[in-house]
């Protein structure tokens, strides 16, 4: 006993195993640890140290950092969440299209329920500006049976790794894991709840705070070798990740003992064991060090400040060439040059010259010019931000926006390989935990969403009630691959292909196009989902498909305008014969009464001939 707790045996096997995975992580990144909490500095404008201000100000020289490091680092950023893109599932038989498809839905539903994207986006600044990030993926139980997941975005200065790992996603590194710090009573807890005894680790957690002396200070020692904080109670859990031949193990360790050990619960369709922490670096040296592309930038960046901070210190300052005696007071001459609107008396026939040090000031402007070029060089260049002729089409910005990429070629592709390792691991989490009936509610048309069934019990009624005939979207028995694709220019193109696309649609009803080929352009439509597509081909071979009732009300229509045609013709013959006859009986009547004889004692007499 010691100080009333019980100090566990840290000679342990196990336990030093661990202990010297830590020490051996810590050890040897020791200095790229060093060089990236600088860079991070630099992102956050803190690039003059105390004792370099303290020299310039001594100098009356500016203290200037026009921070270029952000912008380019920022860039980057953006480029990101202009790149993402959702998963898609294919098949690997024909005959599972459709449940490839709302796999495809439950896998976007479970990485949108983590909120990976914005983790992303957290691990994308901890690759560009410190060489390394990662995130945790877990297991949540929501007490009813049924299981989400969560992802946790681990701070780039609690992660450690196996330093003799050589491959930039770590994928050959014996242990990867990270560093917590907890209250004594958190800590407990957390080892409770994954199974450890009680007794055990508050033994582990008391041993640990027992063996740091209350004086301790972390001024004369790394603050990495201190494992508690006696006055706060906290205590230092490592959660570490270690592969065991072809398995991997699940070890949370202090320095007074192991807290729980386990192998990993989590395991692929084929039963390959799964480690959640998912770590990607951007650049690696031949010492295996992690770095991003900040580090490339921080020469240009102080040739920038300190360029900068002499031109201008050599604008507003003079020298003076002069005889001696030429002034009666040199101290007040100085205070004098000093001032913008100096006043200066000089004894009559003594040389006193003014020196304005302006072509000095040039040449530190025209060097910290060429250092500023470097570092735009280092980012975002005119064929990537798609700068041209105004009247680009989408397509041509797209095109060269393309080839400007190519220089970030080697940094995208970690983004890609990250991507596509967390969602491996979601759906492998999917198949593993999501047994039970579920349902997920997609939104991709806010208009008209719709609902995709996981695990839906298909039943068959018998003489002897429902039974069970299979499962429809069985996602335990799925068998497919998951590609994650470049996210398109859609800002550019979008208008573009949608007005080809509506018009070629019209040319086809109107018979100018056939529709086997716009049937063609349908599918190949890099925009469109998989759900319009099938909507718009269905449409289309509508069109050229004979429609009974169509064709029925066509004929009687055409018959009506037969039928109403003949009755006006006939009305019209009607009353021209109608015409006609009255025309021949006004004339008949008008001969006639030529020649009729005129009543007795009529006064005008006969008609003459």
């Amino acid at each position: 006993m010691e100080n009333g707790l019980t100090v566990i045996d840290t000679t342990d096997t196990d336990l030093a195993l661990y202990l010297g995975y830590y020490k051996e992580s810590v050890d040897a990144s020791r200095t790229a640890r060093e060089k990236a909490e600088r860079d991070r500095d630099y992102y956050d404008g803190k690039q003059l140290t105390t004792e370099e201000y303290a020299e310039l100000q001594k100098r009356g020289q500016p203290p200037i950092a026009l921070n270029v490091i952000r912008a380019r680092v920022d860039y980057l950023q953006g480029l990101e969440k202009k790149q993402r893109a959702d998963p898609k599932g294919y098949p690997r038989n024909p005959e599972d299209q459709e449940a490839a498809d709302a796999f495809t839905d439950g896998l976007r539903y479970a990485a949108d329920a983590a909120d990976y994207q914005s983790c992303r986006s957290q691990v994308w600044k901890n690759i560009t500006v410190e060489g390394f990030g990662g995130l945790e993926l877990t297991v949540v139980e929501d007490g009813q049976g049924d299981y989400e997941f969560e992802a946790e975005t681990v701070p780039w200065d609690r992660i450690i790794y196996d330093p003799h790992s050589t491959k930039a996603d770590f994928s050959d590194a014996k242990y990867v894991g990270q560093v917590l710090w907890m209250d004594e009573n958190d800590a407990l807890e957390r080892a409770l709840a994954n199974g450890a005894d009680e007794a055990a680790a508050w033994a582990a957690i008391g041993a640990t705070l027992s063996q740091v002396e209350s004086g301790d200070t972390f001024d004369d020692k790394p603050k990495d070798t201190i494992w508690g904080d006696a006055k706060r109670k906290r205590v230092r859990i490592c959660v570490m990740w270690v592969r065991k031949g072809r398995d991997w193990w699940i070890v949370e360790f202090t320095r007074g003992g192991i807290l729980s050990e386990m192998e990993s619960p989590f395991r692929t369709k084929k039963g390959e064991s799964l480690c959640l922490l998912v770590l990607e670096s951007a650049y690696i040296d031949r010492d295996n060090n992690r770095y991003g592309v900040v580090r490339d930038l921080i020469d240009p960046q102080d040739e920038i400040n300190k360029r900068r901070s002499k031109a201008l210190h050599l604008v507003n300052t003079a020298g003076v060439i002069a005889d001696a005696g030429a002034v009666p007071d040199k101290d007040q001459a100085r205070r004098e040059l000093a001032r913008p609107d100096f006043y200066i008396e000089k004894t009559p026939g003594a040389g006193f010259e003014v020196v304005r040090q302006v072509e000095l000031a040039a040449g530190q402007t025209q060097l910290g010019q060429q250092a500023m070029a470097y570092v735009m060089q280092s980012g975002p260049n005119a064929a990537l931000l798609g700068k041209g002729t105004e009247d680009q089409s989408g397509r041509a910005i797209e095109a060269q926006q393309a080839g400007g990429l190519i220089e970030l070629g080697d940094l995208m592709d970690a983004l890609r390989r990250f991507d596509r390792r967390v969602y491996k691991l979601l759906a492998s989490l999917m198949q593993q935990f999501w047994t039970a009936e579920r349902w997920i509610r997609v939104t991709d048309d806010e208009l008209a969403p719709r609902y995709v069934g996981l695990n839906v019990p298909q039943m068959q009624e018998t003489p002897y009630g429902p039974q069970p005939v299979g499962i429809q979207n069985n996602v335990a028995e799925l068998d497919l691959d998951i590609i994650i694709g470049d996210a398109p220019d859609t800002i550019n193109n979008s208008v573009e292909a949608y007005q080809a696309l509506t018009q070629a649609i019209s040319q086809a009803a109107q018979g100018g196009l056939p529709p086997p080929l716009v049937a063609i352009m349908i599918k190949a439509h890099p925009a469109l989902p998989t759900r319009l597509k099938k909507e718009l081909l269905d449409a289309l071979e509508a069109l050229g498909q004979p429609n009974p009732e169509a064709q029925q009300q066509q004929a009687e229509a055409a018959q009506y305008a037969k039928d109403k045609a003949m009755a006006e013709l006939e009305e019209t013959r009607a009353k021209t014969f109608k015409t006609i006859a009255e025309g021949e009986k006004t004339a008949r009547e008008a001969d006639q009464s030529q020649f009729m004889p005129v009543p007795t004692g009529d006064p005008i007499g006969p008609i003459a001939a």
